[in-house]
């Protein structure tokens, strides 16, 4: 098969599983969803889906990187989903929370730009840990259109029991790497997020 033949092939099994896709979601549909939905799929597959990018010819390596970071993150988010199982609280209102205690009587925007949601989704959960009393909002002082957040003392309690839960829980997640690749990962992600950050 030619290199012509064999990116239409390729081509063609993208386009059969959108349309896959499309059968099993209702509404608007987001092309981050199609990509976290086909990186469940390959978690089933065998041999470990990493092994199989690295050793695909013609794939470029950002492409895999960019994979492996959101199937990282997808990881993660499933490590997380027993401590919030029967919790009031969700992984997301736990992030949320987690921004307003690090940041300290934070801006509503802060805490939608930190957390990286939708501005109508973050607002919305906001809104219920508001109604749930887990946060409350002030006027900000210098600026009259904005509102600060802080966490309410039902929210810290809440917050502070989640959050020795989850710090439990990570040195479990990232045991396979040694101190120096963790700090060498630190240092990398952390180039690549201040290069997200500053576009």
């Amino acid at each position: 098969m030619s290199e012509k033949n064999a990116r239409y092939e390729k081509l063609i099994q993208l386009i059969n599983l959108w349309q896959d896709f499309e059968k099993e979601k209702t509404g608007t549909i987001e092309l981050e969803e199609f990509a976290i939905w086909m990186l469940t799929k390959a978690q089933t597959q065998k041999p470990v889906f990493a092994n199989q990018l690295k050793n695909t010819n013609n794939i470029p390596l950002e492409a895999v990187i960019n994979v492996l970071l959101l199937r990282s993150a997808k990881f993660i988010e499933q490590q997380m989903k027993p401590i919030f199982a029967e919790s009031p609280i969700t992984y997301t209102d736990y992030r949320i929370l987690a921004c307003v205690d690090a940041r300290k009587n934070p801006r509503k925007i802060e805490v939608i730009n930190e957390v990286m949601l939708e501005t109508t989704t973050a607002t919305a959960i906001m809104k219920n840990l508001i109604e749930e009393d887990l946060l409350s909002e002030a006027q900000d002082a210098l600026d009259k259109r904005s509102k600060r957040l802080s966490l309410t003392k039902k929210g810290q309690i809440l917050f502070y029991q989640k959050k020795l839960e989850v710090i439990a829980l990570l040195p479990s997640m990232f045991a396979v790497l040694p101190l120096d690749e963790k700090q060498q990962l630190v240092n990398l992600l952390t180039n690549v997020d201040r290069f997200f950050s500053n576009l």
